[in-house]
């Protein structure tokens, strides 16, 4: 799905990706966070392998997994009459997460974490202009420091959830809510000094 920010600001004619790396979790989590991910508004899914992640998938279980995926994903976005077909990725490791341009105007990198490690908040990162916004979640026992600290290197922003940890399944829900409804409200609200 496209996130269409025509209805909040006529002025306004341009879309916006939400593109969510998730940490491929346990048993048949990554289903629900699919489903509930595209319904959402998310565009694409890559699924990441991190320090935390428990499943291993290889070869042919990878490629039966991903077209698994895909399928769900289709029939959420024909569920929630998506315009645009979303697409679930190959797997890959987290270092091969895409690197976020620092003079890119368009593009913002966000890593939703359990704890305090960054200074901006989700507003004052969404408040410039935006077209593609890279969310990473992480695992079932989380992002280790130096997985978060590959992250910052490759231009994300840390995001704390607040307080309490949250399941991967829940995190990947709350992080793709918050950054939808401040896009969509972006006209309506300003960023204090």
């Amino acid at each position: 799905c496209v996130l269409s920010l025509s209805q909040a600001d006529p002025e306004t004619d341009r879309d916006i990706r939400l593109c969510l790396y998730q940490c491929v979790p346990k048993g048949k989590t990554m289903e629900t966070i699919i489903r509930q991910t595209i319904e959402a508004g998310v565009s694409s899914i890559t699924p990441v392998v991190s320090r935390y992640t428990v499943p291993v998938l290889t070869g042919a279980d990878q490629e039966k997994k991903i077209r698994r995926w895909q399928t769900l994903a289709d029939a959420a976005a024909e569920q929630s009459a998506c315009t645009v077909p979303p697409r679930i990725n190959s797997i890959i490791r987290l270092e091969e997460i895409i690197s976020i341009p620092a003079d890119e105007e368009s593009g913002i990198g966000l890593v939703f974490h359990e704890k305090k490690a960054g200074g901006k908040s989700l507003h004052r990162l969404l408040a410039g202009p935006v077209r593609t916004v890279f969310l990473v979640i992480g695992p079932e026992g989380g992002l280790s420091g130096k997985e978060l600290e590959t992250l910052m290197q490759k231009g994300y922003n840390t995001v704390h959830l607040g307080s309490g940890i949250l399941r991967t399944d829940s995190a990947s829900l709350f992080a793709v809510a918050a950054v939808k409804t401040i896009l969509l409200e972006k006209n309506s609200w300003s960023v204090q000094s």
